[in-house]
């Protein structure tokens, strides 16, 4: 894929069309995954084989986002209040709507007003909502499960900046220092569960893709080379999960804490891993 495919759209807009094409396709594979799991769609044995790998779509949500953000913010002089308005806006008038939509889904499922728990209520508004694990604070507001992620995307885009400042000096280390908060992320999740350590240990996979568009923008092309720390960061995040794995007793569902932990960061690196075999081909088939 050339600059020019990837540059900016005809409007001016600061926009990658190959970013955008991902951004798509994983939100309908992640709409078709929860049809599937729900039962909206028939239970055919080949179509959930097809669509069980919903959560590594959010994954690439994540990457995903991670560019995003660094490419239309890094060169921007934002106050730290003017970004949260901006993510705010973006974010959370989206999320109020599916939040009625959902107590409009649970009301007519009920065949009654849904009433909600008002802890759980509150915690959702704070997007501080998470699928179960030691330490968390409430599920996804009426079950509505893919809402999971927006908590974590939400901690992301508010780390971001306070991360760029703390390395505005030294640019090339902000993916070590990410690494070490992931990693203290984890430590503090396992002696201590809560959820901004669930949040925290997540980072390095965003921050994968904050890196992949720091060297895209300074050079118009990624290496394998410069983002050999990501991989790394994520692989050594995967591997402390697999040793809490060992040290969990009871069952060990792969969809269950901390067993979900470890295929999400080995997701994450196929995923890389993937992406940047196909783009050494030039992204051959893509478009």
């Amino acid at each position: 894929m050339t600059s020019a495919q990837l540059g900016p759209n005809a409007d001016g807009e600061r926009k990658l069309k190959g970013i955008e094409c991902l951004r798509g396709l994983a939100a309908l594979y992640v709409f078709f995954h929860h049809c599937v799991i729900m039962g909206i769609f028939p239970a055919y044995r080949y179509l959930h084989l097809i669509t069980q790998f919903g959560q590594a779509a959010v994954l690439t949500f994540f990457l995903i986002s991670g560019f995003v953000i660094y490419y239309s913010t890094a060169d921007r002089n934002f106050t730290f209040v003017q970004y949260f308005l901006l993510r705010f806006r973006r974010i959370y008038p989206l999320f109020l709507i599916a939040l009625f939509a959902a107590w409009i889904s649970a009301s007519i499922v009920n065949r009654g007003l849904f009433w909600p728990n008002i802890h759980d209520l509150i915690v959702n508004l704070l997007l501080l909502q998470d699928l179960p694990h030691p330490g968390y604070l409430a599920l996804p507001f009426a079950n509505n499960f893919p809402l999971w992620s927006l908590g974590y995307e939400w901690f992301f885009y508010m780390a971001f900046l306070p991360t760029l400042w703390l390395t505005a000096k030294r640019p090339e280390f902000a993916k070590f220092l990410v690494c070490v908060l992931s990693v203290a992320g984890f430590f503090s999740q396992v002696l201590r569960p809560n959820q901004i350590s669930m949040f925290l240990s997540y980072y390095v996979i965003w921050w994968a893709g904050v890196e992949i568009a720091r060297e895209y923008k300074a050079t118009g092309h990624v290496t394998l080379k410069k983002q050999i720390p990501s991989f790394l960061a994520i692989a050594l995040l995967g591997t402390l999960f697999a040793i809490n794995v060992h040290f969990t007793p009871g069952l060990r569902d792969y969809l269950s804490y901390p067993t979900l932990q470890v295929r999400q960061f080995a997701e994450a690196l196929i995923l890389l891993a993937v992406g940047f075999a196909w783009y050494a081909t030039g992204l051959k088939g893509f478009w």
